[in-house]
């Protein structure tokens, strides 16, 4: 898994299990119907915390709930068929297997989890105990340890964490069953392809884009990194942050997405991308496809504003504010925003300075 191809640099895990398409889409090459996004996702912690604030209320178990049912999904698509009969049985290492798993989350970029303590005897006073180092998210990394053992073993684990060292996190899954209604309401949404007519320039060994030799794999510290910025990425898929910020939507209108937006705005200001990017339509095109944001169908910018059109976008929230917090740090100008997501799945999105 860990093997880099001699060409791009890139591990043959992630060459091997990662489709990019040809309408700026990532998919899961094991479970096709799972679209996947390979993003800075340093912001997301950010926005909850600023949804949190604005409402005096936690809204974490919901957060965990839903991230843990997404990455159950790809963790899922992993493991042979039957796995937790097996390790029940005695017939499969649960310690062998979660190693590898661990191996699977450094080289998709969530950091380097390390075994602290672990009761697996078949009940409901099992736990298992893990650590890790500087996460990109506390919440994000912390679901998807329960994710991993929710997969493996077939039943639904809850987790608690708490930072033991600055930076340094432990956390902890164990036997729970989550809310029924809870489960329902943020079920996982499945990929539908829409045919496109984008295609990246491929690395002639291992076929993933050729842009990314423009980033660095740290297997031991378990980061990916861009050459460019300096940001740590990760991939993983629109079903572990969207329906959180549907259902924020739903619930507490739209005051609350546009707050989510202008979060991930700060970030877009401060150089999630290269701000450059908004003045060359094709280099920005080959950016977001490469990210799994979809295909840019059209593009027009200068200071006095921003018209876009996004087709088959992911994560529309998110591409809203980067794409603001770009030109404002661009042009040095302060921006009024309006966007729409039509049914067809394509976001346009105005900017007037």
């Amino acid at each position: 898994m860990q093997e880099l191809c001699p060409e791009c640099g890139v591990p043959s895990y992630f060459s091997s299990q990662h489709n990019w398409l040809n309408n700026g889409d990532i998919v899961n090459a094991t479970l096709t119907y799972e679209r996947l996004t390979f993003l800075e996702f340093e912001f997301f912690d950010h926005v909850i915390h600023e949804v949190e604030k604005a409402i005096g209320s936690s809204i974490e178990r919901i957060v965990l709930a839903t991230a843990q049912a997404a990455v159950r999904m790809y963790i899922t698509s992993l493991l042979p068929e039957g796995v937790g009969d097996m390790i029940r049985a005695g017939t499969l290492s649960l310690d062998n297997l979660h190693v590898g798993l661990i191996e699977v989350a450094a080289l998709t970029g969530f950091g380097r989890y390390e075994e602290r303590e672990s009761r697996y005897q078949q009940d409901e006073r099992d736990y298992h105990i893990v650590s890790i180092k500087r996460p990109f998210s506390v919440y994000l990394t912390a679901a998807t340890h329960g994710a991993a053992y929710e997969a493996m073993l077939g039943y639904d684990h809850d987790i608690k964490y708490e930072e033991v060292a600055p930076g340094v996190y432990e956390i902890t899954a164990f036997p729970s069953p989550h809310p029924e209604d809870l489960s329902a309401r943020l079920a996982p949404r499945k990929y539908e392809h829409r045919d496109g007519d984008l295609e990246l320039e491929r690395c002639g060994s291992c076929g993933v884009p050729k842009m990314l030799l423009n980033y660095q794999w740290d297997v031991a510290e378990g980061t990916i990194t861009s050459k460019v910025t300096g940001r740590r990425l990760s991939i993983s898929g629109p079903n572990l942050i969207m329906p959180i910020f549907e259902e924020l939507g739903k619930e507490l209108g739209e005051e609350i997405t546009a707050m989510m937006v202008d979060a991930v705005r700060e970030h877009g200001r401060g150089g999630m991308l290269p701000r450059e990017l908004l003045e060359d339509e094709e280099a920005f095109r080959r950016e977001l496809a490469l990210r799994g944001l979809g295909n840019l169908g059209s593009l027009q910018v200068d200071a006095r504003g921003l018209e876009m059109r996004l087709r088959n976008v992911c994560l529309p929230v998110v591409v809203a504010g980067l794409v603001q917090g770009m030109h404002e740090s661009l042009y040095g100008v302060e921006t009024r925003m309006r966007w729409s997501l039509d049914e067809a799945g394509d976001l346009e999105v105005a900017l007037s300075a």
